[in-house]
């Protein structure tokens, strides 16, 4: 973790340049995960762009309906069931002998709770797993056959409904749901991106250069502009795409995808730069016993309010809980009484911003410290 200290100004209007950093370990996690086992349903694995998946498995795996389901562990000490009305049914892998269950799983609503692409072949949740968390799905075929029992109703003690599991808390890859995460996926900013402003960099020990003859990392591992090979493809590369507006509204940030699933494992780099073992390793062991970071994103962009003074992203995610301090004019900001934050999107929206901006502008400083994985 590092700790961070910025300045902001907050107007009719704020914005603020940024620069960021992450690495090859900081990938998106919790969030978009396969609906079928990338392995054996989708040909060419693991050379697959999800942007662009089409041709790449059979009608007798390609989904045609899919519902996804929930299961979150009881919480705090209460004990409190967050599934209460949810569907009682038992999570099977594909390998009989990897079950959940049966438990009461939430039934998530597709366009609110999570994206699912057009190819009906991955999902993306509006809200990310947290560590614990299951996740699971039931879908029908192309081929008229079903996956699970489909089922939108709880059928109550002694249910047979039975659905796909695809995820389950610290497990590795002997374990078949560990293929349903994506690793390539890196997020980017919040809503607040400016989308035009957007540069990325690729480089391995501050080059861009690869070891092969290669002109750039981007242009390697196909994040490159057609037209240049040392500019990022923003319209092709950036996620949601303008042609995905149903996705927009459900993930409101916006995410860098590699178009193969293990881009730095990609055969074209040298032993020194490939870092296979990202691809095996489980995300609890992965700062302990993963790869050392090898790759470096630098992100750098303008970022902008939303026409008001009640938000201000920090332009950082997964801020240590409890550990920003926020002042404006020289006064402390106090937590639930001037603002709330999201640690995990890095965004602070200001409780009574006419209060403490009156009818112009402030400067507020922030500090703050940023976690790794």
């Amino acid at each position: 973790s590092q700790v961070a200290e910025r300045v902001y100004t907050v107007g009719q209007t704020n914005g603020q340049p940024q620069d960021r950093q992450l690495r090859d370990l900081d990938f998106e996690s919790g969030r978009f995960f396969w609906v079928v086992d990338p392995t054996t349903a989708l040909a060419g694995y693991p050379e697959i762009d999800i942007l662009n998946p089409a041709g790449a498995v059979t009608p007798a795996q390609q989904p045609a309906e899919v519902r996804v389901y929930r299961y979150r562990p009881p919480q705090g000490q209460t004990g409190a069931d967050p599934n209460l009305g949810g569907i009682t049914a038992v999570a099977r892998a594909g390998d009989p002998a990897q079950s959940f269950g049966p438990v009461r799983w939430q039934l998530l609503i597709q366009g609110t709770d999570y994206y699912l692409d057009p190819s009906a072949l991955w999902i993306a949740l509006a809200t990310k797993l947290d560590q614990n968390d299951y996740l699971a799905v039931s879908y029908t075929t192309a081929a008229g056959t079903t996956v699970g029992s489909f089922p939108s109703e709880d059928q109550g003690q002694g249910s047979s409904d039975s659905l796909r599991l695809i995820v389950e808390p610290k497990k590795g890859p002997e374990s078949l749901t560990f293929r349903h995460e994506m690793r390539q996926i890196y997020r980017v900013a919040g809503s607040d991106l400016d989308q035009g402003s957007l540069q990325v960099n690729l480089s391995v020990n501050r080059s861009e250069r690869p070891q092969s003859e290669a002109s750039t990392y981007l242009a390697l591992l196909g994040l490159a502009s057609a037209t240049d090979q040392n500019v990022f493809d923003r319209e092709n590369r950036l996620f949601p795409r303008a042609r995905d507006p149903e996705a927009a509204e459900v993930l409101q940030e916006s995410y860098l995808i590699f178009p193969t699933l293990t881009p730095f494992a990609d055969a074209r780099l040298t032993p020194a730069e490939r870092s296979d073992s990202l691809y095996r390793t489980p995300l609890y062991l992965l700062l302990a016993q993963g790869p050392p970071a090898r790759f470096q994103l630098r992100l750098r962009y303008n970022s902008t309010g939303g026409g008001d003074r009640s938000t201000l992203s920090l332009g950082a995610l997964q801020i240590r809980e409890e550990s920003e301090q926020l002042s404006l004019g020289g006064r402390r900001l106090e937590r639930g009484v001037d603002y709330t934050i999201s640690y995990d999107l890095g965004q602070v929206t200001f409780l009574n911003p006419e209060a403490l901006f009156g009818g112009g502008t402030g400067q507020v400083t922030a500090r703050f410290e940023e976690q790794g994985l």
